[in-house]
């Protein structure tokens, strides 16, 4: 019998319809009256009906909440969290953003520096990152770069580059000048995943148990710390070895993601090739109009500051980032994803309310990428009319 939710006029109707055949009530003229107009109701036994029918819908409300709490399909939040742990499959939680930070000594030493994962960094503004690699400083050269994980997971933790300025830690050197900072931006820092993306992760629960299914490496990954974005190729070399790329692909992201696929998700004899994607650069010559129908053109000056504002949102259109006028995180492209101008011209728009045209010189037409590349800037040259 298939479950189907009721409502109040439902319910009253078929209440009335039952007290008229019982002869409780005399006839069927007033049934519309007594529905549309259940506050002022003179016949106590239909009044006593209406509240009745009243406390049957809020029952069935309840009841449809819990029909649809064992449904992958409808069900939310800690009902569906619930089914996914019925499932062995929990919801993927918040993930840590990533970053390389490079330590650099004030002189060279007459000894190798050796610092332990678990050193404690952070910006001036109190956003803490912890090493996970050892920090290891040959004698004679000054500056070494380890990956760092964010302490706290999400998007709160993502920074641009050169923010990382404080070490926390005690380190055992006596150098006293050891700096630290980051050349680049982070990567990863996602929140945990919505009803929808839980809902269609474990939609593949038999799929996700199978070593060497595609959901199976899917839900490895969303559980991985520090990564924008991946990829695979199957059958990468024609003898079944799977190319899975990883961006950005740092040697502990692709070290720490081959052992655990290994033992975890690949079968016994399946041949995994890690790696990072080919960066692509792409070079953008754009020319620039921002006096349209302006009555006073913007000074040389304006225009210099509009022209780096463009730049920036160029890069971070590309190369992905936090945005600085907003502060939130843009992804930019992904591993595969065609570097199309017309997109960016777009993005642009959005971006920089001063802009009225913008036409591309360079490129003159879309770029392709493929699935083992990923777009990144170069030579970005801007000319303002």
């Amino acid at each position: 019998m298939t479950y189907k939710r009721k409502y109040y006029k439902e319910i009253f109707l078929k209440a009335l319809q039952e007290a008229l055949k019982q002869g409780l009530i005399s006839h069927q003229g007033e049934f519309e009256k007594y529905i549309s107009n259940k506050q002022d109701i003179s016949n106590f036994y239909v009044m006593i009906l209406s509240i009745h029918s009243e406390i049957f819908e809020m029952v069935y409300s309840d009841m449809t909440d819990v029909y649809y709490s064992d449904k992958i399909d409808y069900a939310l939040d800690s009902d569906l969290d619930d089914k996914g742990l019925e499932l062995g499959i929990p919801r993927p939680k918040a993930t840590h953003a990533s970053v390389e930070a490079t330590f650099t000594l004030n002189r060279t030493q007459e000894t190798d520096v050796l610092e332990p994962a678990g050193v404690l960094i952070t910006t001036s503004t109190g956003v803490a990152y912890r090493t996970v690699e050892d920090l290891y400083i040959p004698a004679g050269d000054t500056d070494a770069t380890v990956t760092a994980l964010a302490v706290n997971p999400g998007t709160s933790s993502i920074i641009v580059e050169n923010q990382l300025t404080k070490i926390e830690s005690d380190l055992s050197t006596t150098e006293s000048a050891t700096k630290v900072t980051n050349s680049g931006p982070s990567y990863g820092g996602s929140e945990g995943f919505t009803d929808d993306e839980y809902r269609l992760l474990l939609k593949y629960h038999k799929e996700i148990f199978q070593k060497g299914n595609e959901e199976a490496f899917i839900n490895y990954l969303a559980n991985f710390d520090g990564i924008d974005g991946y990829s695979f190729i199957p059958n990468w070399d024609g003898s079944g070895t799977l190319k899975v790329i990883l961006d950005p692909g740092t040697d502990y992201q692709l070290n720490q993601a081959y052992n655990d696929l290994q033992k975890l998700v690949s079968q016994a004899s399946e041949d995994i090739y890690m790696t990072a994607p080919v960066k692509v650069p792409i070079n953008v010559h754009a020319v620039v109009d921002v006096d349209i129908d302006r009555v006073n053109p913007y000074s040389s000056i304006e225009k210099e500051e509009i022209k780096s504002k463009i730049i920036s949102a160029i890069r971070l259109f590309i190369d992905g980032g936090k945005n600085i006028i907003t502060g939130e995180y843009y992804k930019g492209l992904s591993i595969g994803e065609d570097f199309i101008p017309y997109k960016l011209g777009a993005f642009l728009d959005k971006q920089i309310p001063e802009l009225k045209n913008i036409t591309f010189k360079v490129p003159d037409d879309y770029i392709v990428i493929t699935d083992e590349e990923i777009g990144a800037t170069n030579v970005i040259t801007i000319e303002m009319i």
